[in-house]
Protein backbone atom coordinates (compact mmCIF):
# COMPACT_ATOMS: atom_id res chain seq x y z
CA UNK A 1 0.00 0.00 0.00
CA UNK A 2 1.27 3.45 -0.94
CA UNK A 3 2.37 5.56 2.01
CA UNK A 4 0.41 8.54 0.80
CA UNK A 5 -2.72 6.37 0.92
CA UNK A 6 -1.92 5.16 4.39
CA UNK A 7 -1.37 8.65 5.76
CA UNK A 8 -4.33 10.69 4.66
CA UNK A 9 -3.55 13.78 6.68
CA UNK A 10 -6.76 15.56 5.65
CA UNK A 11 -8.73 13.53 8.21
CA UNK A 12 -6.72 14.86 11.16
CA UNK A 13 -8.41 17.72 12.98
CA UNK A 14 -6.73 20.70 14.58
CA UNK A 15 -7.56 19.28 18.02
CA UNK A 16 -5.93 15.98 17.09
CA UNK A 17 -2.74 17.81 16.08
CA UNK A 18 -2.78 20.02 19.18
CA UNK A 19 -3.35 17.02 21.46
CA UNK A 20 -0.53 15.06 19.83
CA UNK A 21 1.87 17.99 20.07
CA UNK A 22 0.87 18.76 23.67
CA UNK A 23 2.48 15.59 25.03
CA UNK A 24 5.90 17.03 24.10
CA UNK A 25 5.37 20.00 26.44
CA UNK A 26 5.88 17.89 29.56
CA UNK A 27 8.81 15.76 28.30
CA UNK A 28 11.50 18.38 28.99
CA UNK A 29 10.21 19.39 32.43
CA UNK A 30 12.55 17.14 34.42
CA UNK A 31 14.65 20.12 35.55
CA UNK A 32 11.68 22.52 35.88
CA UNK A 33 12.02 22.32 39.66
CA UNK A 34 15.72 23.34 39.69
CA UNK A 35 14.97 26.47 41.76
CA UNK A 36 13.76 24.29 44.64
CA UNK A 37 17.06 22.45 45.17
CA UNK A 38 18.27 24.72 48.03
CA UNK A 39 15.01 23.89 49.83
CA UNK A 40 15.65 20.18 49.38
CA UNK A 41 19.06 20.55 50.99
CA UNK A 42 17.37 22.06 54.06
CA UNK A 43 14.61 19.44 54.06
CA UNK A 44 17.10 16.54 54.02
CA UNK A 45 19.97 17.73 56.28
CA UNK A 46 21.07 14.16 57.04
CA UNK A 47 21.36 13.12 53.38
CA UNK A 48 24.59 13.75 51.46
CA UNK A 49 24.44 16.81 49.19
CA UNK A 50 25.19 14.74 46.06
CA UNK A 51 22.31 12.36 46.87
CA UNK A 52 19.91 15.28 47.31
CA UNK A 53 21.03 16.89 44.04
CA UNK A 54 20.66 13.48 42.37
CA UNK A 55 16.90 13.80 42.83
CA UNK A 56 16.85 16.38 40.04
CA UNK A 57 18.55 14.16 37.45
CA UNK A 58 17.10 10.75 38.37
CA UNK A 59 14.41 10.88 35.65
CA UNK A 60 17.10 11.14 32.96
CA UNK A 61 18.36 7.61 33.64
CA UNK A 62 15.01 5.82 34.10
CA UNK A 63 13.71 7.45 30.91
CA UNK A 64 16.38 5.53 28.94
CA UNK A 65 15.23 2.11 30.13
CA UNK A 66 11.54 2.99 29.83
CA UNK A 67 12.04 4.17 26.25
CA UNK A 68 13.58 0.79 25.36
CA UNK A 69 10.70 -1.00 27.13
CA UNK A 70 7.97 1.14 25.50
CA UNK A 71 7.99 -0.64 22.12
CA UNK A 72 7.45 -4.03 23.78
CA UNK A 73 4.63 -2.64 25.92
CA UNK A 74 3.01 -1.01 22.88
CA UNK A 75 2.86 -4.39 21.12
CA UNK A 76 1.01 -5.76 24.15
CA UNK A 77 -1.46 -2.95 24.99
CA UNK A 78 -1.25 -0.67 21.94
CA UNK A 79 0.52 2.62 21.24
CA UNK A 80 -2.28 4.87 22.49
CA UNK A 81 -2.63 3.06 25.82
CA UNK A 82 1.16 3.10 26.25
CA UNK A 83 1.25 6.89 25.87
CA UNK A 84 -1.74 7.34 28.20
CA UNK A 85 -0.12 5.07 30.79
CA UNK A 86 3.12 7.06 30.53
CA UNK A 87 1.30 10.38 31.02
CA UNK A 88 -0.60 9.05 34.05
CA UNK A 89 2.60 7.70 35.63
CA UNK A 90 4.29 11.07 35.00
CA UNK A 91 1.34 12.91 36.54
CA UNK A 92 1.11 10.82 39.72
CA UNK A 93 4.85 10.37 40.21
CA UNK A 94 5.66 13.98 39.32
CA UNK A 95 3.24 15.42 41.85
CA UNK A 96 4.11 12.94 44.65
CA UNK A 97 6.78 15.21 46.25
CA UNK A 98 4.05 17.85 46.70
CA UNK A 99 2.76 15.91 49.71
CA UNK A 100 5.82 14.14 51.17
CA UNK A 101 9.17 14.97 52.71
CA UNK A 102 10.29 11.36 52.85
CA UNK A 103 13.55 10.96 50.90
CA UNK A 104 12.85 7.38 49.81
CA UNK A 105 9.40 8.27 48.47
CA UNK A 106 10.86 11.34 46.77
CA UNK A 107 13.61 9.18 45.21
CA UNK A 108 11.15 6.58 43.94
CA UNK A 109 8.77 9.18 42.53
CA UNK A 110 11.53 10.84 40.52
CA UNK A 111 12.55 7.47 39.07
CA UNK A 112 8.93 6.77 38.14
CA UNK A 113 8.63 10.22 36.56
CA UNK A 114 11.40 9.18 34.17
CA UNK A 115 9.54 5.93 33.46
CA UNK A 116 6.45 7.94 32.53
CA UNK A 117 8.46 10.22 30.26
CA UNK A 118 10.19 7.22 28.68
CA UNK A 119 6.91 5.52 27.73
CA UNK A 120 5.82 8.71 25.96
CA UNK A 121 9.19 9.88 24.63
CA UNK A 122 9.68 7.88 21.44
CA UNK A 123 5.99 7.97 20.47
CA UNK A 124 5.87 11.76 20.71
CA UNK A 125 8.07 11.59 17.60
CA UNK A 126 7.07 8.34 15.89
CA UNK A 127 3.32 9.00 16.04
CA UNK A 128 3.92 12.05 13.86
CA UNK A 129 5.69 9.75 11.39
CA UNK A 130 2.74 7.33 11.50
CA UNK A 131 -0.04 9.89 11.00
CA UNK A 132 1.61 12.43 8.69
CA UNK A 133 3.91 12.61 5.68
CA UNK A 134 5.54 15.13 3.37
CA UNK A 135 5.54 18.82 4.29
CA UNK A 136 2.88 18.38 6.96
CA UNK A 137 5.09 15.85 8.73
CA UNK A 138 8.03 18.29 8.57
CA UNK A 139 5.85 21.08 9.95
CA UNK A 140 4.59 18.89 12.79
CA UNK A 141 8.15 17.87 13.67
CA UNK A 142 9.13 21.53 13.82
CA UNK A 143 6.13 22.38 16.00
CA UNK A 144 6.98 19.44 18.27
CA UNK A 145 10.51 20.77 18.81
CA UNK A 146 9.09 24.19 19.68
CA UNK A 147 6.63 22.58 22.11
CA UNK A 148 9.51 20.90 23.95
CA UNK A 149 11.44 24.16 24.30
CA UNK A 150 8.42 26.26 25.20
CA UNK A 151 7.23 23.54 27.59
CA UNK A 152 10.58 23.58 29.38
CA UNK A 153 10.40 27.37 29.72
CA UNK A 154 6.77 27.46 30.87
CA UNK A 155 7.04 24.61 33.38
CA UNK A 156 10.22 26.11 34.87
CA UNK A 157 8.50 29.47 35.31
CA UNK A 158 5.30 27.97 36.78
CA UNK A 159 7.25 25.74 39.19
CA UNK A 160 9.33 28.71 40.35
CA UNK A 161 6.25 30.90 40.84
CA UNK A 162 4.60 28.15 42.91
CA UNK A 163 7.79 28.03 45.01
CA UNK A 164 7.57 31.79 45.66
CA UNK A 165 3.83 31.84 46.32
CA UNK A 166 3.68 28.74 48.52
CA UNK A 167 6.65 26.44 49.21
CA UNK A 168 8.94 23.96 47.49
CA UNK A 169 6.37 21.17 47.72
CA UNK A 170 3.89 23.24 45.68
CA UNK A 171 6.35 23.48 42.77
CA UNK A 172 5.72 19.83 41.96
CA UNK A 173 2.08 20.52 41.11
CA UNK A 174 3.43 21.67 37.75
CA UNK A 175 3.52 18.00 36.77
CA UNK A 176 -0.26 18.00 37.07
CA UNK A 177 -0.16 19.24 33.46
CA UNK A 178 0.30 15.57 32.55
CA UNK A 179 -3.31 14.86 33.56
CA UNK A 180 -4.62 17.57 31.22
CA UNK A 181 -2.54 16.14 28.39
CA UNK A 182 -3.83 12.65 29.17
CA UNK A 183 -7.40 13.82 28.67
CA UNK A 184 -6.58 15.68 25.44
CA UNK A 185 -4.64 12.73 24.03
CA UNK A 186 -7.24 10.14 25.03
CA UNK A 187 -10.11 12.10 23.48
CA UNK A 188 -8.48 13.30 20.26
CA UNK A 189 -5.65 11.00 19.13
CA UNK A 190 -6.68 7.62 17.66
CA UNK A 191 -4.77 4.36 17.86
CA UNK A 192 -2.66 4.11 14.66
CA UNK A 193 -3.72 1.20 12.47
CA UNK A 194 -1.40 -1.65 11.53
CA UNK A 195 -0.51 -0.16 8.14
CA UNK A 196 0.68 3.04 9.81
CA UNK A 197 2.78 1.08 12.30
CA UNK A 198 4.30 -1.04 9.52
CA UNK A 199 5.43 2.07 7.64
CA UNK A 200 7.37 3.08 10.75
CA UNK A 201 8.73 -0.42 11.39
CA UNK A 202 10.00 -0.82 7.82
CA UNK A 203 12.49 1.99 8.49
CA UNK A 204 13.74 0.28 11.67
CA UNK A 205 14.32 -3.27 10.31
CA UNK A 206 17.53 -2.58 8.43
CA UNK A 207 20.71 -3.71 10.16
CA UNK A 208 22.43 -0.84 11.98
CA UNK A 209 25.95 -0.42 13.34
CA UNK A 210 28.27 2.18 14.86
CA UNK A 211 31.83 3.32 14.24
CA UNK A 212 34.53 5.08 16.25
CA UNK A 213 33.25 8.54 15.38
CA UNK A 214 29.77 7.72 16.64
CA UNK A 215 31.25 6.47 19.92
CA UNK A 216 33.36 9.65 20.25
CA UNK A 217 30.41 11.99 19.77
CA UNK A 218 28.25 9.91 22.12
CA UNK A 219 30.93 10.29 24.80
CA UNK A 220 31.10 13.99 23.98
CA UNK A 221 27.37 14.24 24.76
CA UNK A 222 27.94 12.53 28.12
CA UNK A 223 30.77 14.88 29.12
CA UNK A 224 29.31 18.10 27.73
CA UNK A 225 25.98 17.73 29.55
CA UNK A 226 27.73 17.53 32.94
CA UNK A 227 28.70 21.24 33.22
CA UNK A 228 25.35 22.32 31.73
CA UNK A 229 23.26 20.40 34.26
CA UNK A 230 25.71 21.39 37.03
CA UNK A 231 24.97 25.05 36.34
CA UNK A 232 21.20 24.47 36.70
CA UNK A 233 21.81 22.46 39.87
CA UNK A 234 23.92 25.07 41.66
CA UNK A 235 22.80 28.46 40.27
CA UNK A 236 19.84 29.09 42.61
CA UNK A 237 21.85 28.31 45.73
CA UNK A 238 24.79 30.43 44.54
CA UNK A 239 22.83 33.61 43.87
CA UNK A 240 20.34 33.42 46.74
CA UNK A 241 22.88 32.44 49.42
CA UNK A 242 25.17 35.31 48.44
CA UNK A 243 22.26 37.72 48.04
CA UNK A 244 23.01 38.49 44.38
CA UNK A 245 19.49 37.78 43.08
CA UNK A 246 16.12 37.15 44.73
CA UNK A 247 14.32 33.86 44.20
CA UNK A 248 11.70 35.70 42.13
CA UNK A 249 14.30 36.96 39.67
CA UNK A 250 15.97 33.53 39.57
CA UNK A 251 12.63 32.11 38.45
CA UNK A 252 12.49 34.55 35.54
CA UNK A 253 16.14 33.92 34.59
CA UNK A 254 15.75 30.13 34.59
CA UNK A 255 12.60 30.40 32.50
CA UNK A 256 14.30 32.72 30.00
CA UNK A 257 17.29 30.38 29.91
CA UNK A 258 15.04 27.52 28.83
CA UNK A 259 13.32 29.76 26.30
CA UNK A 260 16.76 30.60 24.92
CA UNK A 261 16.72 27.13 23.42
CA UNK A 262 14.10 28.36 20.95
CA UNK A 263 16.80 30.58 19.42
CA UNK A 264 18.81 27.47 18.59
CA UNK A 265 16.80 26.63 15.50
CA UNK A 266 16.78 30.25 14.36
CA UNK A 267 20.52 30.90 14.43
CA UNK A 268 22.05 27.43 14.05
CA UNK A 269 22.06 27.24 10.25
CA UNK A 270 23.57 30.67 9.70
CA UNK A 271 26.22 30.21 12.39
CA UNK A 272 27.27 26.85 10.96
CA UNK A 273 27.51 28.32 7.47
CA UNK A 274 29.67 31.16 8.80
CA UNK A 275 31.98 29.26 11.17
CA UNK A 276 32.17 25.80 9.49
CA UNK A 277 34.67 23.60 11.37
CA UNK A 278 35.43 26.34 13.90
CA UNK A 279 31.78 26.25 15.00
CA UNK A 280 32.21 23.69 17.78
CA UNK A 281 35.52 24.96 19.24
CA UNK A 282 34.16 28.52 19.43
CA UNK A 283 30.77 27.59 20.92
CA UNK A 284 32.43 25.18 23.35
CA UNK A 285 34.78 27.91 24.56
CA UNK A 286 31.91 30.40 24.81
CA UNK A 287 29.97 27.95 26.97
CA UNK A 288 32.95 28.15 29.33
CA UNK A 289 33.00 31.95 29.15
CA UNK A 290 29.29 32.00 30.05
CA UNK A 291 30.00 29.91 33.15
CA UNK A 292 32.89 32.20 34.11
CA UNK A 293 30.53 35.19 33.84
CA UNK A 294 28.42 33.56 36.55
CA UNK A 295 31.43 32.72 38.71
CA UNK A 296 33.17 36.08 38.56
CA UNK A 297 30.27 38.49 38.94
CA UNK A 298 27.88 39.58 41.67
CA UNK A 299 25.83 41.67 39.24
CA UNK A 300 22.34 40.29 38.56
CA UNK A 301 22.39 41.29 34.88
CA UNK A 302 25.78 39.68 34.20
CA UNK A 303 24.85 36.50 36.07
CA UNK A 304 21.48 36.34 34.29
CA UNK A 305 23.19 36.80 30.93
CA UNK A 306 25.62 34.00 31.82
CA UNK A 307 22.80 31.59 32.67
CA UNK A 308 20.82 32.42 29.51
CA UNK A 309 23.92 32.19 27.30
CA UNK A 310 24.87 28.83 28.84
CA UNK A 311 21.45 27.44 27.96
CA UNK A 312 21.32 28.94 24.47
CA UNK A 313 24.86 27.98 23.47
CA UNK A 314 24.52 24.47 24.88
CA UNK A 315 21.39 24.01 22.75
CA UNK A 316 23.38 25.03 19.69
CA UNK A 317 26.24 22.67 20.56
CA UNK A 318 23.93 19.68 21.05
CA UNK A 319 22.16 20.51 17.77
CA UNK A 320 25.56 20.59 16.05
CA UNK A 321 26.48 17.16 17.41
CA UNK A 322 23.19 15.64 16.23
CA UNK A 323 23.76 17.29 12.86
CA UNK A 324 27.20 15.66 12.68
CA UNK A 325 25.53 12.33 13.45
CA UNK A 326 23.87 12.38 10.05
CA UNK A 327 27.29 12.82 8.42
CA UNK A 328 29.43 10.31 10.30
CA UNK A 329 26.93 7.49 10.82
CA UNK A 330 27.41 4.21 8.91
CA UNK A 331 24.89 3.39 6.16
CA UNK A 332 21.29 2.86 7.35
CA UNK A 333 22.32 3.52 10.95
CA UNK A 334 21.10 7.06 11.65
CA UNK A 335 18.37 5.92 14.06
CA UNK A 336 20.89 3.98 16.14
CA UNK A 337 23.38 6.86 16.10
CA UNK A 338 20.72 9.35 17.21
CA UNK A 339 19.50 6.99 19.94
CA UNK A 340 23.02 6.55 21.30
CA UNK A 341 23.56 10.31 21.41
CA UNK A 342 20.27 10.79 23.26
CA UNK A 343 21.31 8.10 25.74
CA UNK A 344 24.66 9.91 26.11
CA UNK A 345 22.88 13.15 26.98
CA UNK A 346 20.72 11.35 29.56
CA UNK A 347 23.69 9.61 31.16
CA UNK A 348 25.55 12.93 31.36
CA UNK A 349 22.57 14.52 33.10
CA UNK A 350 22.19 11.62 35.52
CA UNK A 351 25.80 11.45 36.68
CA UNK A 352 26.21 15.23 37.15
CA UNK A 353 25.40 15.24 40.91
CA UNK A 354 27.79 12.32 41.39
CA UNK A 355 30.56 14.27 39.64
CA UNK A 356 29.76 17.34 41.75
CA UNK A 357 30.00 15.14 44.86
CA UNK A 358 33.38 13.84 43.71
CA UNK A 359 34.64 17.40 43.08
CA UNK A 360 33.37 18.33 46.56
CA UNK A 361 35.77 15.78 48.06
CA UNK A 362 38.66 17.99 46.94
CA UNK A 363 37.09 21.41 47.43
CA UNK A 364 34.72 22.72 50.11
CA UNK A 365 31.08 22.75 48.97
CA UNK A 366 30.60 26.10 50.75
CA UNK A 367 32.49 27.76 47.86
CA UNK A 368 29.50 27.68 45.53
CA UNK A 369 31.22 29.62 42.74
CA UNK A 370 33.94 26.98 42.40
CA UNK A 371 31.68 24.74 40.30
CA UNK A 372 31.35 27.49 37.69
CA UNK A 373 35.08 28.33 37.77
CA UNK A 374 36.01 24.66 37.41
CA UNK A 375 33.73 23.85 34.49
CA UNK A 376 34.17 27.29 32.91
CA UNK A 377 37.93 26.97 32.51
CA UNK A 378 37.60 23.28 31.57
CA UNK A 379 35.26 24.18 28.70
CA UNK A 380 37.51 27.01 27.49
CA UNK A 381 40.49 24.63 27.36
CA UNK A 382 38.35 21.93 25.69
CA UNK A 383 37.27 24.47 23.07
CA UNK A 384 40.90 25.29 22.26
CA UNK A 385 41.83 21.61 21.99
CA UNK A 386 38.81 20.93 19.79
CA UNK A 387 40.26 23.18 17.07
CA UNK A 388 42.78 20.40 16.37
CA UNK A 389 40.47 17.37 16.32
CA UNK A 390 37.00 18.47 15.22
CA UNK A 391 37.60 18.31 11.44
CA UNK A 392 38.81 14.68 11.15
CA UNK A 393 36.09 13.56 13.57
CA UNK A 394 33.38 15.27 11.51
CA UNK A 395 34.28 13.97 8.05
CA UNK A 396 31.54 12.05 6.28
CA UNK A 397 31.47 8.32 6.84
CA UNK A 398 31.78 6.00 3.85
CA UNK A 399 28.22 4.93 3.08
Amino acid sequence: MDKSQIQNTDKHSVMMKVSLLSISIILTSGTAIAATIPSWLKAFPDVARSNVELLQTLPSISVVFATLFSSWLAKWIGVKRTVILGLLIAGFAGTAPAWTTNYSVFFGSRLLLGVGFGLVNSYAVSLIGMFFNGQEKANMMGFRGSCEKLGSSITTFVASELLIAFNWHASFWVYGLAFIMTILFALNVPEPDEDMKNVQVDHEKKKQKVNGKVIFWTMFCVLYLIPIIASYTRITELVTTNGYITIGKVAIILSLAQFGGVLTGVIFGELLKLLKYTFLPITLAFTGVSQLMIAMSSNAIVIGAGVILTSTISGIVVTYVFNIGAEITPKNSLNLTTSLMIVGCNIGSFITPLILGWIGMFHPSSDLAFTFYFFGWLLVVAGILMFFVVKPLSVKSEK
